[in-house]
């Protein structure tokens, strides 16, 4: 794929974008006939499974988002298919520490139909607690922004499988992959997109996209949200429960 993109929002300053099939891109400018980057290769994601990803260019009118599909390379076994997609995202480019960057975000549609919504604000997250207690499914998107506080460590589990931010580290890890993800003026920005055999983390914003197989989760339907060491606190958490697109389920 190649096309343009703002920087920040700004149609004023657009980059092309050249992407590749194994989600490297380059950022540059293109004169019609020659592509001329401006940096070297980069990389839109930060997880594993995501291959030979296309956007979309039939978008309704009106509709100026940019938004990509990548085929996740993930067994399904049981399916009456053979792998999968991971879910729409929408790309911008925006500034940030290192440099004008690809930032991905789960399209709005994905919570167009959800079976309940739990909502928090200025909640805070103590040793030994659990807001989410009850809660079970395997279907969700997850939105948080929070402040680490005195906590060591905070983690989400889903299907039992766990995301864990370590605060020391200021890293993000799930399913054996870990990723940089530093407060933003001391806020971390936090939405997990949970499905079956996909789990899918974005940060800040979607400066850090992290698209993962569920594969060693243990099938539990049981949610939880806790954290070790101290306590953290939470400006905004909204658990939004998805319908299945499956007949029957």
């Amino acid at each position: 794929d190649l096309f343009q993109l703002p920087v920040d929002g700004n149609t004023n300053n657009m980059l092309w974008q050249l992407n590749g099939g194994n989600a490297g891109y380059m950022l540059g400018q293109f004169n019609g006939s020659v592509f001329t980057p401006s940096t070297p290769e980069l990389f839109a994601n930060a997880g594993s499974g995501f291959y030979a990803s296309q956007t979309f260019t039939s978008m309704a009118p009106g509709d100026n988002r940019k938004v990509r599909i990548g085929w996740a390379q993930i067994s399904t076994p049981g399916m009456p298919f053979n792998q999968m997609m991971y879910f729409p995202t929408s790309l911008s480019l925006q500034t940030t520490s290192n440099g004008v960057r690809l930032c991905s975000t789960p399209i709005a549609e994905i919570t167009n139909d959800t079976v309940n919504v739990y909502s928090w604000t200025n909640l805070t997250l103590n040793t030994g607690s659990n807001p989410l207690s009850g809660i079970r499914g395997t279907l969700f998107d997850v939105k948080a922004q929070f402040s680490i506080g005195t906590a060591q460590s905070l983690a989400f589990t889903f299907q039992g499988l766990t995301v864990t931010y370590n605060a020391s580290a200021q890293q993000i890890s799930c399913n054996g992959d870990v990723q940089s993800l530093p407060p933003i003026n001391g806020l971390v920005q936090l939405e997990i997109v949970v499905d079956l055999d996909s789990i899918e983390i974005f940060g800040n914003n979607g400066q850090l996209y992290m698209p993962l197989p569920a594969g060693n989760s243990s099938g539990d339907s049981l949610i939880s949200l806790t954290c070790t060491g101290g306590s953290a606190t939470f400006n905004s958490l909204t658990v939004n429960q998805l319908k299945s697109i499956w007949p029957g389920n």
